[in-house]
């Protein structure tokens, strides 16, 4: 009777320190979704029309951790992404784009992964016009004491699109 009471308490107990599921309903990754596409949103007009720099950094986690990986290289760091995309951004006033393409997966209550694509023109300070450019970009928005912030990223750019004559 001892060995039945011993592993049923045994089986009770592996039963009890199970972790408990994270798998998110469809309502709530539908919900958690459409907070990080409004976030995705303002962070995209903030690198848009006018460019707000200043805004578009509030949007990335300000930590060590941070990484992006941007015209062929990889920047690690808040204060390399600050560095590198002030330099980047100090002579362009404006990149209207278009986006064409966009999916939103959500991985974890604290993790959704956002892809873009679409087409952008550098406008600078001079008010001189680039070429229309594709681009695609990946963002991976990590939820860290309440706030959405984007952890890990990558743009790339196309061949400039040819104009038409």
């Amino acid at each position: 009777m001892r060995r039945l009471t011993l592993t049923v308490l045994s089986l009770a107990f592996l039963a009890a320190c199970q972790p408990a599921t994270t798998e998110l309903t469809e309502e709530q990754k539908a919900a958690i979704a459409d907070t990080v596409a409004k976030l995705v949103d303002d962070e995209w007009i903030a690198a848009t029309d006018p460019v707000d720099f200043d805004k578009l950094m509030s949007f990335m986690h300000d930590s060590d951790e941070a990484t992006m990986a941007f015209n062929g290289g990889t920047l690690h760091s808040y204060a390399t992404l600050e560095s590198v995309f002030g330099e980047h951004f100090a002579t362009i006033s404006r990149e209207p784009s278009t986006i064409t393409d966009s999916k939103t997966v959500v991985l974890a209550p604290d993790v959704v992964y956002v892809v873009r694509a679409g087409t952008f023109v550098s406008i600078d300070t001079a008010g001189d016009s680039g070429p229309l450019t594709p681009f695609t970009q990946t963002l991976v928005w990590v939820r860290r004491n309440g706030a959405w912030k984007v952890l890990y990223g990558h743009v790339s750019h196309g061949a400039p699109l040819a104009e038409d004559t």
